[in-house]
């Protein structure tokens, strides 16, 4: 394994690694959406195992900014992988309890389809037609409240960057930190040790990057019994050490971004010509 201490200076250079690596990732697992990497790529969620994995390691960071940091104890065994139950068996969106079931209580590194949430039978799309008010998620075992999309910026904003990146998009205000916390390494999970996603910043701070099948949960008024795995007020980081990004560092983190989306559209043009 390989880990990074992060202080001083350093933080620099690595919040300048994530979002190289940021960039080249979310382009081309965009363009697999597109399907024109597919027959290099037949398997874009492996593709995506092995960034996130690579990202995960490489970065093993002690706290993000605001982010509520927990213990890797709440991942531990439960009655149903690392949950205290089966999803719920009426999940919204027309999410597949079966699919949800794996991604939230028996998985750590694994995401589900780029893309998945935009497939024409998933109605994640239609369930924010029209929507101007925020929009409360809740998890899909515990119905615990876990994310308002919409909060501190317009929700249109929250729809352009999920559609964007492939899969749900939150940032800092829109998560609820009652119930959700982030382990070192950025992996994003609900207090009753449900797997939501994983956390991969960028230049405008933490992006949460959450599986939609993991929040297409109902809530639940009365919430499961659980035992909380150690005192997770010990986790508790207010960001206060945050330094503010050097105008030529940002300046790099946006170069990737603006190579790769201008290939990416090179790639479209020539696909859109020669039809």
């Amino acid at each position: 394994e390989v880990s990074i201490s992060v202080s001083g200076c350093e933080d620099v250079y690595v919040r300048l690694l994530e979002n190289l690596l940021e960039a080249f990732a979310t382009q081309v697992l965009w363009s697999c959406c597109y399907g024109k990497f597919l027959s290099r790529f037949q398997d874009a969620k492996m593709f995506t195992y092995a960034y996130l994995k690579t990202y995960s390691k490489l970065l093993q960071r002690k706290s993000y900014g605001v982010a509520v940091m927990g213990s890797e104890k709440l991942m531990d065994r439960k009655a149903n992988g690392s949950c205290v139950c089966k999803v719920q068996s009426d999940l919204e969106f027309n999410v597949s309890s079966s699919r949800a079931d794996r991604l939230c209580c028996f998985n750590r590194d694994l995401a589900e389809p780029c893309g998945y949430l935009l497939k024409p039978d998933v109605t994640w799309l239609q369930s924010l037609k029209n929507k101007k008010d925020p929009f409360e998620y809740f998890d899909s075992v515990s119905g615990l409240h876990v994310f308002t999309a919409g909060t501190g910026r317009d929700i249109s904003d929250f729809i352009s960057e999920s559609r964007k990146h492939g899969w749900l998009s939150f940032r800092d205000q829109e998560v609820i930190w009652e119930n959700v916390r982030v382990l070192p390494g950025g992996e994003t999970v609900t207090i009753t040790g449900v797997h939501l996603g994983h956390n991969l910043p960028d230049i405008w701070g933490n992006r949460f990057c959450i599986n939609l099948s993991a929040v297409a949960g109902k809530e639940r008024k009365q919430y499961i019994n659980f035992v909380f795995a150690g005192n997770e007020n010990d986790h508790v980081h207010d960001g206060s050490a945050k330094e503010p990004t050097h105008p030529f560092i940002l300046i790099l983190m946006l170069l990737p971004e603006a190579i790769f989306s201008v290939f990416c559209a090179r790639l479209a043009w020539e696909k859109l010509i020669g039809m």
